[in-house]
C-alpha cells in the first residue's frame, strides 16, 4: 500500500499522519522517498563536515564525510517524506513544533551515534551547528511543501521549476519571523486603540444619559413651577 497524500484526508490530524507512517514505513521508504532533499542534503551537510574537519587527517576526514552523506541520503529522503506528509496536518502548531524540534533532535542523536560508532570524537562544534541547521532546514522544507515545492510523488513538480521558485520562497520565509512581530506590534495597538475607543464610547454614553437625565429634571422642575403658578 502507498504512503501517497490521497490516503490522508486533506487536513489530517498530526495523529492520522503519523499513525499513516508508522503502519507502512516500508511504502513510505518506497513511494515517497523525497530524493530532491536527500540529493541537496547530502551536499549541505557533507560541506558542513568537510569544512568542519579541515584541521583532521585525511583519511578521518574522509571517513567523517562520507558516513555524513550515506546517512543524509537516507534520513534526509525518509525525513520529507513524513514532513510531507505533516504539511497540513492539524493542529498547526504540533506540526511546526515536531518538524522543528522533535525530528531534528532524533536524527541529531542518530547523527552523532553513527559518527562515534565509526571513532569519531570531540563532534561538539559540527553537532551544534548541525542541529541549528537541520531545525531551520526542516522549517523551511515545511514552508515550502505547503505551497506545493519540493514534493514527490502525484503532486509533485519537476526539479527545475522548484528552483525556479525558491528565491521567492527564501525571502518569503526570511521575512517570516519579522511579519509576525509587526502583526503583534500592530495588532497590539489596534487592540489598545479599539479598546480606547470602547472606553470613549462608553464614557459618551454615559455623558449623554446623564445629560438627558439632567435635561429632563429640569423640564419636570419648570412644569411643575408652571403648575403650581
Amino acid at each position: 500500500m502507498s504512503l501517497d497524500d490521497s490516503n490522508l484526508s486533506p487536513e489530517p490530524t498530526v495523529g492520522q499522519a503519523a499513525a499513516q507512517l508508522f503502519r507502512h514505513p516500508a511504502a513510505q521508504l518506497v513511494a515517497n522517498w523525497n530524493w530532491k532533499s536527500a540529493l541537496f542534503s547530502v551536499l549541505n551537510r557533507g560541506s558542513i563536515f568537510l569544512i568542519t574537519t579541515l584541521k583532521r587527517g585525511a583519511f578521518e576526514r574522509s571517513v567523517a564525510v562520507g558516513v555524513e552523506m550515506v546517512f543524509a541520503a537516507i534520513a534526509a529522503g525518509i525525513y520529507s517524506a513524513f514532513i510531507q506528509s505533516l504539511r497540513f496536518a492539524k493542529p498547526r502548531w504540533l506540526a511546526n513544533l515536531i518538524v522543528g524540534a522533535g525530528l531534528p533532535g532524533v536524527l541529531l542523536l542518530l547523527d552523532y551515534l553513527a559518527h562515534r560508532y565509526t571513532g569519531m570524537r570531540h563532534m561538539q562544534a559540527s553537532m551544534i551547528f548541525l542541529g541549528f541547521w537541520s531545525s531551520l532546514a526542516s522549517l523551511f522544507n515545511l514552508f515550502i511543501m505547503r505551497r506545493g515545492v519540493w514534493l514527490v510523488g502525484k503532486q509533485s513538480g519537476p526539479l527545475w521549476r522548484d528552483l525556479v521558485r525558491m528565491p521567492v520562497l527564501i525571502g518569503t520565509f526570511v521575512a517570516v519571523g519579522p511579519r509576525w512581530l509587526w502583526n503583534r506590534i500592530v495588532g497590539a495597538e489596534r487592540r489598545s486603540l479599539k479598546q480606547l475607543g470602547e472606553i470613549h464610547c462608553r464614557e459618551s454614553l454615559c455623558l449623554g444619559v446623564l445629560e438627558f437625565d439632567q435635561n429632563s429634571g429640569d423640564r419636570n422642575c419648570s412644569s411643575g413651577v408652571n403648575t403650581e403658578t
